[in-house]
């Protein structure tokens, strides 16, 4: 699995962002699995906290093309939150 950026993850944050999803890469595929047999839009989770900040990681379908996105939010939940990262997943 190949996370395609929508731009080069830059500062320290965003590259340890970049690095845990690449550490939790099945984390990921069994996530996509999920959304795929449960034809979900989307879903996240929030891992244990980092410096006591907490990070959402979302995986959405795009329905025009059936690709997925992963979108990094700081904080808990993805409506309430800053989007730090963006990505297509490529499988």
């Amino acid at each position: 699995m190949i996370i395609k950026w929508n731009k080069k993850p830059e500062g320290l944050e965003q590259k340890s962002l970049a690095d845990y999803l690449e550490e939790h890469a099945n984390t990921l595929c069994e996530m996509i699995k999920m959304s795929s047999e449960g034809d979900l839009l989307t879903a996240s989770f929030t891992p244990k906290p980092v410096d006591n900040c907490f990070f959402t990681y979302e995986i959405r379908r795009e329905t025009s093309s059936d690709d997925y996105l992963v979108i990094v939010w700081r904080g808990i939940r993805t409506g309430d939150a800053i989007p730090i990262l963006y990505g297509r997943i490529e499988i």
